[in-house]
This record gives C-alpha cells, structure tokens and sequence, in this order.
C-alpha cells in the first residue's frame, strides 16, 4: 500500500514537472518571457548613474589598488585571448568565441530551452567552461589598462561588439547561459562595474543585456528563495544588491528590499561561528569571502538610512576579520591556498591579474581587505599553531615545516562540496609542497572521475574495509554527505612542539567499528602520527600520502620511502605490519587540469582496538642509500 501510494506521488509530480516545462516552452517561444524580464519597469536611475559615473569611487579604488593591466596582456584581449580557469581560448579579432562550446572536451551544449539541458551526471561537456567564458570578466580588468585615457575608445568599442554578439547567440531562455542563475549574476556584475567608465551610448549599448540579466535573477531566484541555500545564493544575492543600486522601479525596489533581508540571513546561515563558511570547503570560503569584500565596499554608497544596510555593515564588521585571519593562516602556514573540499577556482571578479593569478594563490583577498580597511595583524612568531574548532581546520608552522590539517564536519543541505577528507592533513617544507590534496579535477562529464577525487581512497586518510568514510549519493555530482561527528584540537606544550588531534564517527554506522583518532605530532626535524582505531574483530585498513608531482621518491630494500625535494628530504619509516606500495594517481591543481604523480600506500589487517605509529624525519641534506638499497 505504501509502494502505491509513493509510485502514485512520483506519477503526478513527474506529470506536474512536464506541465511546467511546457508552460515555460510556449513563454520562451512566444518571447513573452523576454518581454516580461526587459519591461518590469526598470531602467537607469539617471541621477544615480550620472553620480555613478562622476564617482565611483569604490570601482576606481579597486582598479586602482589592484594590480593594472600591462601592455601585453591589453593586446592579448583586444586579440581575443580569453582565461578559461587555467587555459586560453584564442580567436581571432573580429571573430568572436563560441559561447557554448568546451574547451577542453570540444564538445558544444546544444541552443535548446535552457531548462531541458542536463548539466550534471554523466554528460558529455563539463558546462562550467562556456559559462566561465560567459561571465564577461575580461572586461573589466580592460578598466586597469595603465594607459585607458588613451584606449577609452577602442576599449568601448571592443565591449559593444562583443556584448551584441553575445546576445545574438544566447537568446533568452534558450542554451547553457540561461541555465545556471549565478552565471546571470556575475555576467551582471562584469557588466555593471565597467559602466561608470563607458560613454552614455557606450551605457546604454550594454543596459539592454544588463537589465535582463538583474530582473532574471531577481524574480526568479531572490523573490522565489530556493530551498537549498548555499554560495551559488548568497553570490546572488549579493551581485543583485551591488548591480541594482543604479537601478529605479517598483520592480526593483520591492526585489531589492527582499534581497536586502536575506543578505541578512544568510550572513548567519552559510558561516559559522568562526567566520568560516559551512560549505566544508577552502576554494568556496575564499570566493564567498570575495563578493562580501565587494558588497562590503560597494554598500557605502548605498542610503544608510536603510536599517537592513546598517545590519549589514554591522555584521559584515563582525564577520570579515574573522574569515580573513582564516585565509591569512593557511597562506602564512603553505605559502599558498590548500584544497580541501572542492576547488573551483572561479573568481568573483578580475583585474591586472587576469592572465597570471594561479588559483592556489589567495593572496589578493588580502589586497582586497586592506582595501575595505581590514588589515590582519602580522605574527612575529615563526613558530605557531592556530584552530577552528568550529569549521575542523588546524594550521601549524614549526621550523621548516608547515602542517595543514582538515576535519570538517559536514552541515545539512549544503554539503555539495565536501570530500571524504576527515582526518586528512598536507604538508609542506619551507613552501614546497610535499604532501598534498589530490585537488578536484572537474565537476562534471563523468561521474566516475567526479568521484575519483572526493573518495576518502585519493586523499590523506584512513581507508577501513574499502569503505567510504561517511554516506553519499555516488550518483549525484553534488550530492550531500550524511552528518557524521568530527572533532579537531590542538596542543601548544611549549619547547618546539605541537599537535593535532582529530576524531571522526563516520565507520560507527558498521558493525565492530568505532571512532577513528589521528595524532599528529610537529617538531622542528620531524612529523609523528599515531592513528588510533575503536572497534572489534580485524579489519582491513590503509593510509597514505598523495605526493607533489615535483618530487622524487626513492623505496629502499628495508621498507622505507626516501621523498627527494628541492632543498631537502624526508624519509618515511615503514609503519610495523604494514606493507608498502607505491602507485601512480591523479592530481589536479587547478580546474580541468589533471597529471600523474606518486602516491605512498600502507595497507594490512589489523586487528581492532589498535594503533599504528608512523613518524617522517625531515633532513636538510641528501639522505642516501648504499648499493643494495638500504639507508646508510
């Protein structure tokens, strides 16, 4: 009875489902949805934008503050060169991109209404790569140009022409660029900072497109609220409030004000108690982080006789020197972002930098910051340890050594991020990495590889049984991750020491097994790691440590690993009744870019309760073997 009654709630809700892509099909086709969304009364406010234009006075600090766009790379996008994550589209000038087409698969999502094409999954493009293109964000790092008095013209004309194109081959309503709302919001957003730069027929060339893109997002996201709220919302939010502050109509003021209360809420919603967003990863808290620096400056010239402004402002106080003194510890600790969770390494907006910002290089948030007033005081400490208990991250810098360990804990409903990476840590020595994150390779295309990278098997963890260490839907490429309990601490004894204790309850939900503890020990010369395991009976069990594709490794006849870098080495001693086994694995360090490089494995049946012992000697000077493999 029970089985009917769902087989028979699935029957209509398929049914209803079909009923409204029909009903958005005929809208489409007619254009009277592209009518509704260019017409809700809404237009320039005049007097804004002329004061806009006079001003802009946050815009010009930012483009000024920031890196400028040299010579070469001004001619590069003139050229037609455009950033795509971490490669280039190249066209020629006067011919323009295709907007839908992959780059790195070739293949091209078709023009059809935008609701009907299947994004996630196993597809055969990844989309995120025509929608990177699409966000426009080489326009404005073309406002840095050191000589853009002399270019205003040839800038303007550039942008029109690429604008109309663009609009030419994204009807509304119809391919991958109607499909996704945030990609709407930050088109928006490129379009909105270059404006007080352009000539008022240069403003006026681009309002149709703008205005479209701003009503699109706020009747059908901001006055609709979805149900899972996580960064693609609060980004959303926060490019209507910025993008519509030049606006006028009843449309927009009602929107706006909608927008200005969930702002509200979703300050308190999506970050924790230590300022650090719940969506269990790195590369998201830095881009979430960004658009709030953003609004944070953009909101001074907003009326601050709106009390949900000052709240904001109020808030975002609170908040932003918190979330900040986060990325400035992972910075000082590596040299550069870690990528726990998923790293996507889009940006909320571009400057000089557009052709030479590497993904792992974080530091431009703190650029930003000092620009908004938010300056992060400097240690004088060159040893330290600093914890989020709340968010599950420990950093600890310790002579030449830098430690970077990862517990996070996952959080309802916005858990599409996460990575089986509990209890995983990455390390480094003075800068060069040794052991890090695998990275995430890219969302979609297939599922297989999208589940490659966040399996708790490709990170630095305990694998027991073959078992993932927490539930997911495999099937799903942002699938949430069951609530497991995690918990992470540090300790500070003095004399050159630290540790990190960690502990997960993932594998209770199997039978004889308990709690995971991991302890990892930092001294100056050395890491020690005791891995504690509750539980009954014996269990298979493996642990390892994905390697830079930079460094050498050496396995000697009497079981241990030598690992070779730059200036040092580091011999891992073989862990008692485990054996050893060297593989080649993938790792990504950007977007859609994916090498070979080693990864040490340690695997045995163990018999629980147990504890395995494991220590890492750090050697400034080449650690040698003699003629038959064995340490000398």
């Amino acid at each position: 009875m029970q089985r009917n009654t769902i087989n028979k709630a699935t029957f209509f809700a398929r049914i209803i489902h079909k009923l409204k892509l029909f009903s958005r099909l005929i809208l489409y086709r007619s254009g009277l949805m592209k009518a509704f969304y260019s017409s809700i009364r809404t237009a320039f406010d005049v007097q804004v934008m002329n004061q806009f234009s006079r001003d802009n006075s946050w815009l010009k600090k930012i483009f000024s503050d920031m890196n400028s766009l040299d010579e070469i790379d001004y001619k590069r996008i003139m050229d037609g060169e455009i950033r795509i994550f971490s490669n280039t589209v190249k066209t020629t000038r006067g011919n323009f991109p295709d907007w839908h087409i992959d780059c790195i698969s070739n293949y091209r999502f078709p023009l059809s209404l935008s609701d009907r094409i299947e994004i996630t999954g196993d597809v055969t493009g990844d989309c995120l790569f025509p929608c990177e293109l699409s966000r426009l964000q080489f326009f404005p790092p073309l406002m840095s140009y050191i000589n853009f008095g002399d270019s205003v013209k040839s800038i303007e004309d550039y942008i029109v022409s690429v604008t109309d194109n663009w609009v030419r081959e994204n009807p509304f309503g119809y391919g991958i660029h109607w499909r996704i709302h945030m990609e709407s919001a930050l088109r928006a957003l490129s379009l909105f900072s270059i404006l007080p730069f352009l000539s008022p027929s240069g403003q006026q060339s681009l309002q149709h497109l703008y205005i479209l893109c701003i009503n699109f997002v706020g009747w059908e996201r901001i006055r609709k609220a979805p149900k899972k709220k996580h960064n693609h919302y609060i980004i959303e939010l926060i490019c209507f409030l910025i993008c519509s502050m030049i606006l006028k109509g009843p449309g927009i003021e009602k929107t706006r004000n909608i927008a200005l209360s969930a702002m509200l809420e979703q300050i308190d919603h999506q970050f924790g108690n230590d300022g650090i967003s719940i969506e269990c990863s790195i590369s998201y808290h830095r881009l979430t982080i960004e658009a709030l620096l953003l609004l944070d400056l953009a909101l001074v010239s907003f009326n601050n006789s709106n009390h949900h402004i000052r709240e904001i402002r109020v808030r975002l106080a609170e908040l932003l020197p918190k979330a900040i003194g986060f990325i400035s510890d992972y910075i000082k600790c590596f040299g550069k972002s870690v990528q726990f969770g998923d790293s996507c390494d889009g940006r909320i907006m571009f400057f000089g930098d557009y052709y030479n910002w590497d993904p792992l290089d974080h530091r431009y948030i703190l650029t930003l910051s000092k620009i908004v007033g938010i300056t992060i005081p400097e240690s004088n400490s060159a040893d330290w340890i600093s914890v989020y208990y709340n968010a599950g991250y420990a950093f600890c810098s310790c002579g030449r050594i830098g430690v970077c360990a990862c517990n996070s804990e996952p959080s309802s409903g916005v858990s599409g991020h996460n990575h089986m990476d509990k209890l995983s840590w990455v390390m480094s020595v003075e800068g060069e990495s040794v052991f890090v994150d695998p990275g995430t390779g890219m969302y979609n295309s297939t599922l297989s590889l999208r589940n490659y990278f966040r399996a708790t098997a490709s990170h630095n963890t305990i694998l027991i049984d073959g078992e993932e260490q927490a539930i997911f839907d495999q099937l799903r490429s942002f699938s949430e991750v069951k609530e497991i309990d995690c918990s992470i601490e540090v300790h500070d004894p003095g004399e050159g020491s630290f540790s990190i204790l960690m502990k997960h309850t993932g594998y209770t939900r199997i039978n004889d097994l308990g709690a995971i503890k991991r302890t990892i020990i930092i001294e100056p010369e050395y890491v020690h790691v005791i891995d504690s395991f509750e539980g009954s009976s014996s269990h298979e069990v493996s642990f390892g440590y994905l390697l830079h594709p930079n460094l050498k490794v050496t396995q000697t006849q009497d079981g241990h690993v030598i690992i070779h870098g730059k200036d040092f080495s580091l011999l891992l001693e073989n862990p008692t009744g485990m054996c050893l086994s060297i593989s080649k694995r993938w790792y990504s360090d950007s977007y859609g870019s994916m090498v070979k490089t080693n990864r040490i494995t340690y695997s045995g049946t163990i018999e629980f309760p147990a504890t395995i012992e494991h220590t890492h000697k750090l050697s400034m000077q080449k650690i040698r073997v003699n003629k038959d493999n064995i340490l000398e």
